[in-house]
C-alpha cells in the first residue's frame, strides 16, 4: 500500500501536533523547517570544503590567522548552485541547477506501508541520471566526474553528525526533538487535532532530504518530436494542407 502524505501546507497554523505528550501548534513545526533551511547552509559549508567542494565551486574558502573559512558560493537551500555538463553520448555543454530541499511531512498510521517501501531519509536519485564518467562544472575553471559529486554528498547523507546538526537546529522551535531523536532514521510518532476536522489522528512525523539536479537536456529531449517510420506520409500530408 503507498503511504498517504499529508504535507505541512495542508495543516493550518492553530492545528495541534502531540509528541510525546508535549503539545505544539503546527505554525511552530513550519518555523522550525525555515530555520533548519537557513541554518544548514553553514553546516554544508564546513561539510563540502572538508571534502574538497571548495575546489569544484561549490564552496569559497578564506584564509585567516584563525584558520581557514568556507562560505556557500550561492544560498543551497533556497537558490541553488548553477552548473554545466557534459553528458556522454550528447554533444555540447548542458545547464542546470543543483538544490537541496527539506521535505517533512506526516503519514496516517493507518495507510503505514511496509519498512522496505519506506523513502529512506535521504533521495539522491535524479544523480541516477549522470553516469559517473559525465563531467560537471560548478565555476569556469574547475571540473569533476559525477562520482565525485555523488561521492561528496554520499558521505555528508551518511554522517551521524550531519542529523545531530538537524535535530539540534529543530528543537530550537521543537524542544522535543533533540539530538537523540529518531526523526531522520526511523520518524517520530505523534497525533495531530486537525481544527477543521475536529478529532485527533494518529501519525507519524517522517523527514527526507532532497538532494535534486535538474537539468536543461530532459525538458529538449522531451520535447523531440520522433521522425516519420514513412516520411513518403509526411510529403502526402502536407501537399493536403
Amino acid at each position: 500500500m503507498q503511504e498517504k502524505r499529508i504535507c505541512l501546507s495542508e495543516l493550518q497554523d492553530d492545528d495541534l501536533i502531540d509528541i510525546q505528550d508535549n503539545f505544539y501548534k503546527a505554525i511552530k513545526l513550519k518555523q522550525g523547517i525555515n530555520s533548519l533551511m537557513k541554518s544548514i547552509d553553514s553546516y554544508l559549508c564546513l561539510v563540502l570544503g572538508s571534502h574538497g567542494a571548495a575546489g569544484l565551486g561549490l564552496v569559497g574558502s578564506e584564509h585567516s590567522r584563525s584558520g581557514v573559512s568556507y562560505h556557500l558560493i550561492s544560498n543551497f537551500t533556497q537558490n541553488g548552485f548553477r552548473y554545466k555538463f557534459v553528458k556522454l553520448g550528447y554533444s555540447g555543454w548542458q545547464t542546470g541547477l543543483l538544490t537541496l530541499s527539506i521535505d517533512l511531512y506526516l503519514v496516517l498510521n493507518k495507510d503505514t506501508v511496509n519498512e522496505k517501501d519506506v523513502i529512506p531519509h535521504y533521495d539522491m536519485s535524479s544523480f541516477d541520471f549522470f553516469d559517473d564518467e559525465d563531467i560537471l562544472t560548478f565555476s569556469e575553471d574547475y571540473f569533476c566526474k559525477a562520482k565525485v559529486v555523488k561521492d561528496i554528498f554520499h558521505k555528508c547523507f551518511d554522517s551521524e553528525k550531519f542529523y545531530s546538526y538537524c535535530a539540534s537546529s529543530l528543537c530550537q522551535n521543537i524542544p522535543v526533538i533533540n539530538k537523540d531523536s529518531d526523526l531522520f532514521a526511523n520518524s517520530q510518532p505523534c497525533k495531530v487535532l486537525r481544527t477543521d476536522l475536529g478529532r485527533w489522528d494518529d501519525m507519524t512525523l517522517r523527514i527526507n532530504f532532497v538532494l535534486e539536479a535538474k537539468n536543461d537536456l530532459e525538458i529538449v529531449t522531451q520535447n523531440i518530436i520522433e521522425p516519420s517510420l514513412c516520411p513518403l506520409d509526411e510529403i502526402r500530408n502536407l501537399s493536403i494542407l
